[in-house]
């Protein structure tokens, strides 16, 4: 008897009618190449998005701040703008970091900092060989908010590296700049001798602006060294400044002939001086007499040369390397010297003690304010540049710094330099050992 199955029901051990796909395994090296794929996808990824904001974004914002400063220079110095625009990009860029710090009256303190860093990192991004330079140079003499020995090292740093290649292809400015930093010392070990056989390398190169930042730099004797035994080097660099038109300031002049007593020379820059501030309108270069029986060499000249003061600098701000404290604070103090009649250091002493929490150089013609002080008792002590009298302000300043509910209300305060008729605030000598 045959048994009968019914074609409903499967018998056990049968297959389905149902086949389902299989993903075969990914061998070892499809992985390998996958995983790579993904890795340089991301690694190209990074560097696009690195480069879009290295080359990009961060100029474009740097470029924005140098625009907002070019507008407040335009409104308070229509003539400086003019003159700017005029310069290439690069030194224009490099004449905005180096001066918008101490212009108090064009922003903030913050505002300005900002704006002059932007102006100095474009100016580098654009190949500027003096701007990590000037950049360092602002952070150690307290022109930047965030000022430091430290800080300013990192940026001498960075420019004695970005230097090099300039340097070993030749190029004057980046000898320049590159002997500056070794004279002082900034960023790598200073050897003053070294530094003047590169600036004689290329001092015929040099353009006028740049004889005259070296001229300046080089007067400053409290940084800067000028060897013994290279006595005539700053006139030599003066000489240079005068045969390609330029023009030297009186007091300069004093300085470079301190030693050398050449009465041609300084018959030279006395003609020098007559002629027009804008260079070169006059073309001869006009002679004044000398006494044919006097001797060039040995005597004494006729203008007055008075000592070398080691506080001179050639810009208003904070004197250069000195100390910066009480910070922190809102209150400002404004030392106004533009009845003077010459240049002034102004110190202020937190409750009369020294060290001074802030030294200023503030030239003549011109005021300088302090910024970020902390509340306190300050006095103010001062002399003028060429002078070892010493004075001191009769009364105290008292900085104040109260919240309330409607705000801070803190101190500004501004002092000038002259004997004023009727004025507030009377001075009283005191020992030069006191300043």
């Amino acid at each position: 008897m045959q048994r009968k199955i019914s074609p409903n029901l499967s018998t056990r051990g049968a297959p389905h009618d149902e086949v389902l796909d299989v993903i075969p395994k990914k061998s070892r090296a499809v992985l390998v190449r996958i995983f790579l794929v993904v890795v340089i996808t991301i690694v190209i990824g990074s560097v696009a998005v690195f480069y879009c904001y290295t080359q990009i974004y961060r100029p474009y914002i740097w470029r924005a701040d140098v625009g907002r400063a070019l507008t407040w220079i335009g409104k308070e110095q229509p003539e400086e703008k003019r003159e700017l625009d005029e310069l290439t990009e690069i030194r224009r860029l490099e004449q905005i970091g180096s001066t918008l710090p101490y212009r108090t009256s064009y922003a903030s303190y913050k505002d300005r900092s900002a704006a002059a860093i932007s102006a100095l990192e474009l100016g580098d991004h654009l190949g500027s060989p003096a701007a990590r330079f000037i950049y360092g140079e602002l952070l150690k003499d307290g022109g930047l908010l965030e000022s430091g020995e430290s800080t300013a090292q990192i940026q001498f740093e960075k420019g004695h590296k970005k230097l090099a290649k300039g340097v070993q292809q030749g190029d004057a400015r980046s000898i320049l700049y590159y002997g500056l930093m070794l004279n002082a010392g900034f960023g790598i070990k200073a050897n003053p001798d070294l530094s003047l056989a590169a600036f004689h390398r290329v001092m015929q190169e040099l353009d006028e602006e740049d004889l005259h930042e070296l001229l300046a730099r080089m007067l400053v004797k409290d940084v800067y060294t000028v060897p013994d035994n290279e006595a005539s080097f700053l006139r030599w660099v003066a000489e240079e400044i005068l045969s390609k038109g330029g023009t030297i300031e009186r007091y300069d002049l004093y300085t470079i002939c301190e030693r050398l007593h050449y009465r041609d020379f300084i018959a030279r820059c006395e003609a020098k001086l007559k002629q027009d501030s804008n260079k070169n309108k006059q073309k001869d270069l006009n002679f004044f007499p000398l006494d044919p029986n006097a001797k060039v060499f040995g005597t004494k000249p006729a203008l007055p040369v008075p000592a070398a003061d080691k506080e001179l600098q050639t810009y208003t701000g904070y004197v250069k390397g000195s100390f910066k404290g009480a910070q922190g604070g809102l209150s400002t103090f404004t030392v106004d010297n533009r009845q003077g009649g010459a240049d002034a250091v102004a110190r202020l002493y937190l409750n009369g003690s020294k060290p001074a929490v802030r030294s200023m150089y503030v030239r003549s013609g011109e005021t300088f304010k302090a910024e970020s002080l902390a509340p306190g008792n300050y006095v103010l002590r001062y002399r003028f540049i060429g002078s070892e009298d010493t004075f001191e302000a009769d009364r105290i300043m008292s900085l104040k710094q109260i919240e309330g509910e409607s705000g801070t209300q803190y101190s500004n305060v501004t002092v000038t330099l002259f004997k004023q008729v009727g004025g507030n605030l009377n001075t009283k000598k005191v020992p030069v050992d006191q300043f």
